[in-house]
């Protein structure tokens, strides 16, 4: 696992969009999956996002994961701030632990999950 391969696409049902994650994770690419995912969000107006992690691990260290979260314009948007997004990691994978504590602590709607079917029925049942 190195490289970072994303795809970004909707659900079968229609009902969220999906980022398929597979390799190493920084705040660079995660810039551009998390941009792609956004553009999805605002084209579809559907406002909920799986992020596949189980097969990528986040490479960054804690002081690259400040730089990521400090404020920037698209971190800071108040309607990407609404989007519902749920991590969906491997149930060993602490990885993520960091940065999803630093965005909730921003305001973003994030959650960790370790089971895709919970993960799925957050997203249904999110406000």
């Amino acid at each position: 696992m190195n490289r970072l391969h994303y795809d970004v696409r909707l659900s079968q049902d229609r009902s969220y969009i999906i980022v398929q994650l597979e390799g190493h994770v920084d705040h660079e690419n995660a810039k551009r999956f998390l941009r792609d995912a956004f553009e999805m969000v605002a084209e579809t107006g559907i406002d909920r996002v799986l992020l596949d992690s189980r097969k990528a691990r986040n490479a960054d260290s804690v002081q690259d994961t400040i730089r990521f979260v400090r404020p920037s314009r698209e971190l800071e948007n108040p309607d990407l701030k609404r989007v519902v997004r749920v991590l969906l990691v491997d149930e060993h994978d602490r990885s993520h632990d960091f940065v999803t504590r630093a965005l909730r602590l921003k305001g973003h709607n994030i959650v960790v999950s370790r089971d895709e079917a919970h993960a799925i029925e957050m997203l249904h049942n999110a406000p």
